[in-house]
C-alpha cells in the first residue's frame, strides 16, 4: 500500500540473553512493499513437462497443474473466506502459505501469518526469473506512524501537556499511564521497567497504553501539532528511551521461493535471509498448512509418518480427538524439559494427502531434523483435512535471574542456522499409499546414490546376546556398581552353536554390554573387555566360530551418551558434555511414568549428553575396534537419537549434529566395516548393513484410521531390517506377523544366566530373555519364517491392501504375496483362506 510508501523499521538486533555483555548492533530492515505497477503484465508462472505452477500475484496463492491428469492442486482453499465453520482467526490462516510464531524472554508466544499481517497491508514483493518464483514478505503487527510522543520523562511531556486545551489533556491522560516507581502495580516488574527506563528511579515516566486505537492517535496527533510538536521532536525523543520504542520490532523478513524440478514442486525458505529483532525471536514457522487439503465435500486421505505410517481418513468424524503431531527423529535432548507426558517421533520426514484423483506427498530434504509433522481433520476449526510441516527455528531454554526468587526468564539462540528450509512435493496419478511410498522409494535412491537394491535374497535373523548389566554390589560394606554377567564369550559361542545349527542364512550377532562394564557402559574412549566376560582369547575364539558359520558380528555399544563415567574413564563433564543455552550441562533425567516429573530425587541413573564432536570420536574408536577384530559395529544411539548442543559458546544445531553423523558412518563404511544400528532414521538408511527393531507398529492415537507399512514399503528390498525383538513384545506371535506383514526380518534377545540375576536391577525388560527358556520357540519362528519368505528379502514391495479389520496383503514385485490373518478366526473370501492367527506365502504360478 502507498502509505506505507516510506515506512522503515529500525530494529535493534542485540545478541541473545548470555552470560556476558553484548554490544547491541542497530540494523536497519526494511519492508517488502507490493506495487503494482512494478508487476504489471509480468505472468508469475512456471512449467515444467508436467506440471503449471501459477500464483495470484494480489494473494501469493498457487494452483499446480499435472498437465498429465488435469488435477489442481491449490497452496489455500477456494472457499477459505466463507467458510462457515470457521471463525475470523481460522479464515485468515486458511488463506495464508506461512504462518510464524515468535516469543519473548517471558515466554509470551505470538502467532503471526501472511494473510493478515502481510498480504492485508501490501507488505511483500515478487521476483521471478527463468525457474523461480520468489515471494519475500514482512509479517507483523505494523502500526502506522503517528507523531506524537513515544515514552517520555514526565519533565519533557508537561512541556506540551500544559499548552494543551482541557478536552486534548484529557485524550492524554487516557492514552499514556504515568508510570511512578513508587505506586506500581500489583502486574509491574520493577527490574523489567528500570531496564526500559533507567531514569525511573529520579523522575516519572508517560507510557503509551496497548490498547490505545489509531483513531485516538489521530486526535492526540492533531492535538501535540496544536502546541508545536513536530516530526523533529518525535525523532529526538525516541531517541531517549531507544528499548521501548518496539511498535515495529515484532516484524519479520521472510521469503519463500518456489521452483519446478523434474516435475516436482521445491519449496525453499532461506534461512540466512531471515530478517527479524532478536527481542522477538521465530520459535517456529509453519509452511504451507492448507496445500492440498480436502473439504468436507471430498473423499480421501491424510499420511501421517506414525511408527512406519499410518493414513487418517477425511471427514472422518473424530472431532473429539486431538490432533496429529509428530516430532521428526523424536525429541532433541538438547533442549530442556521438566515433564514427559507423551513422546513422539517419526523415523522419517514425510506426510502426504490423497484424492480419488490423485495424491501427493512432501518431503522435508533440508532441516528434517528440526521439523514437526501436523496433521488434523475437517469439522474442528474449520472444513478442510491438512497436513503440514512446521520447523523449531530459534531455540530457547529457561534461566534464573536471581537465586533470591523463583522468577525465569527464557535465553535464547543469537541466530538462525545456515542455509535453507526444503520441502520436495512429489504429485503422483496413482491414490494409494503404496503408489505413495513407491515415489519415496524413487526419491531415496536418487538422494541416496549408495541405497540401492543392496538387500540379501534371505530375510536376516538377528541375534542380540546380553553380555552384562550393571548392578549395586556391597564391597568391603560399601556400595558399589559392578558388572552382574550374563553371557560370557563362552556362552555366547554355545548360543552360536546351537542356533546356528538350524541352517540358517543371513543370521548376525549383536554382542551388547561386552565393554566398558555392561550395557550402560562407560565412555569408550578407551575400550576394555568388561570384567567377568573373558579375556581378548575368548572374544576371538567366538569371532572366529561366528565366521566359520557364516554369521556376522557386531560389536554393540553407545556413543551419544555418557553412563557411569568420570574422568577415571577420560570424561570431563566441562568439556565432553553438550550444554543447554543456558550454558547448564545436560544431564538427562529419568521421568515418571505415572506423574510425568523427574525422578532424579529418586536416586534413579541420569545420564550426560555428550557433544556431538565428541560423539564422532566414539564412533570413530568402536569402529576402528571392531575393524581390527574384523567384525562389524553396532551403534546403539547413533541413527535413533539426534540432539543439538546449544551451549553459546560453540553451539552445533540438531542438522549439523545430524550430518556429522551421516559423515562417520559414510567413512566407517568406506573402511569396509558392517554397521547395525537401531531403528533407522531416514539418513542413517545409506550406511546400514542391518537396521534393528524398526519401529513397525508406532504408538496409538484415536485420530488415526489404520496403520500401514509405508516405510516398508520405500525401503524393503535396499537394506536388511528387523521388527522388534520376539521375545521382548508382548504378544511374540504378534510381533512375527507383524513381520510378515511388513517384509521384516525376525530379532531376538537371549542371554545364558539365570534370570533371577536380573531382579533389582534396572533392566528388568529384560526378564523373559533366558536362551534355554526361548530357544525352542525361536527356532520353530525363524525356521519357518526363513523359508517361508525365502528369496523374497531383495525384492521391492509393490503394495499393501487392508482386507478386513486385522486381515493384510503385501504383493511383491515377482507378484507373490504373503497374507496375514491377526485374528482369532479364519478369514476367507472368492481368492484365498487364511488361517486364524498365521501368514500364508502364495506364491505366483502356484
Amino acid at each position: 500500500m502507498k502509505k506505507f510508501s516510506k515506512l522503515l523499521i529500525f530494529l535493534l538486533l542485540a545478541g541473545v540473553l548470555s552470560g556476558c555483555a553484548e554490544e547491541k548492533v542497530e540494523k536497519e530492515i526494511v519492508l517488502r512493499e507490493y506495487d503494482e505497477e512494478e508487476y504489471a503484465g509480468t505472468e508469475f508462472k512456471l512449467e515444467s513437462n508436467d506440471l503449471l505452477f501459477e500464483m495470484d500475484k494480489a494473494t501469493t496463492q498457487f494452483t499446480v497443474t499435472q498437465k498429465s491428469t488435469g488435477k489442481v492442486w491449490s497452496s489455500n482453499p477456494a472457499g477459505a473466506a466463507e467458510d462457515p465453520l470457521a471463525d475470523s482467526a481460522s479464515k485468515r490462516l486458511l488463506q495464508s502459505t506461512l504462518v510464524l510464531e515468535y516469543s519473548t524472554v517471558n515466554e509470551l508466544a505470538v502467532i503471526l501469518n501472511t494473510f493478515e499481517h502481510s498480504i492485508t497491508n501490501g507488505l511483500y514483493s515478487l521476483e521471478k526469473t527463468d525457474d523461480s518464483i520468489k515471494v519475500n514478505y514482512s509479517i507483523g503487527k505494523v502500526s502506522k506512524k503517528f507523531i506524537i510522543p513515544p515514552s517520555v520523562p514526565e519533565e519533557r511531556m508537561m512541556e506540551f501537556y500544559n499548552q494543551m486545551e482541557r478536552s486534548d489533556q484529557k485524550r492524554v491522560d487516557n492514552a499514556y499511564r504515568k508510570i511512578d516507581l513508587n505506586s506500581l502495580l500489583a502486574t509491574d516488574d520493577k527490574d523489567a521497567l528500570l531496564a526500559l527506563y533507567p531514569d525511573l528511579e529520579t523522575t516519572c515516566v508517560y507510557e503509551m497504553r496497548e490498547a490505545t486505537k489509531d483513531h485516538q492517535k489521530q486526535k492526540l496527533e492533531e492535538a501535540f501539532a496544536a502546541v508545536g510538536y513536530t516530526e523533529e521532536e518525535y525523532e529526538k525523543d525516541l531517541l531517549v528511551y531507544p528499548a521501548s520504542s518496539d511498535e515495529n520490532k515484532k516484524v519479520y523478513n521472510i521469503s519463500i521461493v518456489y521452483r519446478l524440478e523434474d516435475d516436482e514442486l521445491v519449496v525453499e525458505i532461506p534461512l540466512e535471509e531471515i530478517e527479524y529483532n532478536s527481542e522477538f525471536p521465530i520459535t517456529e514457522l509453519t509452511v504451507l498448512p492448507y496445500f492440498g487439503a480436502g473439504s468436507t465435500e471430498e473423499e480421501g486421505f491424510l499420511f501421517v509418518p506414525e511408527g512406519s505410517g499410518a493414513i487418517i481418513n477425511f471427514n472422518n468424524g473424530k472431532t473429539n480427538f486431538s490432533a496429529y503431531y509428530a516430532q521428526v527423529y523424536g525429541w532433541d535432548y538438547g533442549m530442556k524439559r521438566d515433564v514427559v507426558v507423551d513422546e513422539t517421533r517419526a523415523a522419517f520426514p514425510v506426510f502426504g494427502i490423497a484424492h480419488t484423483d490423485g495424491a501427493m506427498i512432501s518431503i522435508v530434504d533440508e532441516y528434517s531434523s528440526i521439523a514437526t509433522i501436523q496433521a488434523d481433520i475437517a469439522g474442528k476449526r474449520h472444513s478442510y483435512n491438512y497436513a503440514y510441516a512446521s520447523y523449531d527455528m530459534v531455540h530457547g531454554s529457561k534461566m534464573d535471574i536471581s537465586a533470591k526468587s523463583d522468577n525465569t526468564i527464557i535465553s535464547y539462540e543469537k541466530s538462525l542456522p545456515e542455509g535453507s528450509i526444503r520441502q520436495t512435493y512429489h504429485f503422483i496419478e496413482g491414490n494409494t499409499y503404496s503408489d505413495m511410498a513407491a515415489a519415496y522409494r524413487e526419491d531415496l535412491m536418487e538422494k541416496y546414490p549408495d541405497l540401492q537394491k543392496n538387500a540379501s535374497a534371505q530375510a536376516p535373523v538377528s541375534i542380540e546376546l546380553i553380555a552384562a548389566v550393571d548392578r549395586v554390589k556391597q564391597v568391603l560394606g560399601m556400595p558399589v556398581t559392578l558388572p552382574e554377567v550374563l553371557t560370557d564369550f563362552t556362552d555366547a559361542q554355545n548360543i552360536l552353536n546351537d542356533f546356528a545349527a538350524n541352517g540358517y542364512s543371513n543370521l548376525s550377532l549383536r554382542y551388547t554390554g561386552w565393554l566398558n562394564g555392561g550395557i550402560n557402559h562407560s565412555l569408550p574412549k578407551d575400550i576394555d573387555l568388561t570384567s567377568g566376560m573373558g579375556g581378548k582369547k575368548e572374544l576371538d575364539a567366538l569371532i572366529s566360530l561366528a565366521d566359520s558359520l557364516g554369521v556376522e558380528v557386531y560389536l554393540n555399544g553407545h556413543t551419544q551418551n555418557a553412563y557411569d563415567s568420570s574422568v577415571f574413564d577420560g570424561f570431563f563433564k566441562s568439556r565432553d558434555a553438550a550444554k543447554y543455552i543456558s550454558r547448564e550441562v545436560v544431564e538427562i533425567p529419568v521421568f515418571s511414568n505415572i506423574w510425568f516429573g523427574d525422578l532424579y530425587k529418586s536416586r534413579m541413573d541420569t545420564h550426560f549428553l555428550l557433544r556431538p564432536s565428541v560423539c564422532v570420536t566414539l564412533m570413530g574408536n568402536l569402529a576402528e575396534y571392531a575393524q581390527d577384530k574384523n567384525v562389524g559395529v553396532g551403534f546403539e544411539d547413533v541413527g535413533y537419537l539426534l540432539s543439538g548442543d546449544y551451549n553459546p559458546r560453540r553451539p552445533v544445531s540438531r542438522e549439523a549434529s545430524m550430518k556429522m553423523q551421516a559423515e562417520k558412518l559414510a567413512e566407517i563404511k568406506a573402511a569396509g566395516v558392517p554397521i547395525t544400528m537401531t531403528a533407522g532414521n531416514e539418513y542413517a538408511l545409506p550406511y546400514a548393513t542391518l537396521l534393528t527393531e524398526v519401529n513397525l507398529i508406532g504408538k496409538e492415537s484415536l485420530l488415526l484410521d489404520a496403520k500401514v507399512p509405508f516405510y516398508e514399503i520405500a525401503i524393503h528390498g535396499l537394506v536388511d531390517y528387523t521388527g522388534n525383538s520376539v521375545n521382548l513384545s508382548g504378544d511374540p506371535l504378534d510381533t512375527v506377523l507383524k513381520c510378515a506383514e511388513t517384509g521384516a526380518g525376525l530379532s531376538f534377545t537371549f542371554y545364558a544366566e539365570s534370570s533371577s540375576l536380573l531382579q533389582g536391577t534396572e533392566y528388568m525388560e529384560y526378564f523373559g530373555s533366558n536362551y534355554d527358556g526361548w530357544k525352542a520357540r525361536a527356532t520353530t519362528y525363524a525356521t519357518r519364517y526363513q523359508k517361508e519368505m525365502e528369496g523374497l528379502n531383495n525384492r521391492y514391495i509393490t503394495e499393501h491392501r487392508i482386507l478386513a479389520d486385522g486381515v493384510t496383503a503385501t504383493v511383491y514385485e515377482d507378484n507373490t504375496v504373503v497374507y496375514v490373518n491377526k485374528n482369532a478366526t479364519v478369514y476367507t473370501d472368492d481368492t484365498v483362506t487364511i488361517p486364524a492367527r498365521d501368514y500364508l506365502v502364495e506364491r505366483s504360478g502356484n
